[in-house]
């Protein structure tokens, strides 16, 4: 079973609440867990507000780990959004603004490194208005393993005809083997 993932702000709040209760001797973890269901937390227990019945159970037995704060520029993920998105401003009451949502700090998670990459790489392509390898006639692209400007001359689903001496000469190669390197809209040349 994986641990629990909390925030250092619902670290904090867990804490409090423990301590305020449990080392004063006054209720025990059973007695916390049934005031953890019956309450709705404002002031510096808010943060327990995201938690169910479940994940505080887990979190009262030790059963969790701090993720890494959020700051502002950090890719996220919002658990409603399937792409990542740059944390624009963390607010006081623990809400982080991204690009595209307003949530609480617990409904986002750091992106992966993966996910980053594709990201930054549909939003270079939708910067020309394209989906990812989206090539055109006239592209100038970058073959991955001859490492040499190519143009394109023509487009199929998965391949693009290219000529290395912008004359006559043509091969065929797979998408996945060139890189974008000057879109055919961007070109001074034509």
């Amino acid at each position: 079973m994986e641990k629990l993932m909390i925030t250092d702000v619902q670290e904090k709040a867990a804490t409090h609440y423990y301590n305020n209760y449990c080392i004063m001797g006054d209720l025990n973890r059973s007695d916390l867990m049934e005031k953890f269901i019956n309450t709705d937390f404002d002031c510096d227990w808010k943060p327990l507000n995201d938690f169910t019945p479940e994940q505080f159970a887990l979190l009262l037995c030790g059963w969790y780990e701090v993720e890494e704060p959020f700051n502002v520029g950090d890719w996220v993920m919002h658990h409603a959004c399937k792409r990542p998105e740059k944390a624009v401003r963390i607010n006081d009451r623990n809400e982080l603004e991204s690009e595209y949502s307003l949530d609480r700090l617990s409904e986002f998670r750091h992106a992966t490194p993966d996910e980053i990459a594709q990201e930054v790489e549909r939003r270079k392509w939708a910067a020309f208005g394209r989906k990812v390898d989206e090539y055109k006639t006239g592209d100038i692209v970058r073959h991955k393993d001859f490492n040499r400007l190519l143009e394109v001359t023509d487009v199929n689903l998965s391949t693009a005809h290219i000529t290395g001496d912008f004359a006559d000469s043509e091969a065929v190669a797979d998408k996945y083997w060139l890189t974008l390197v000057t879109p055919v809209e961007q070109r001074l040349d034509l």
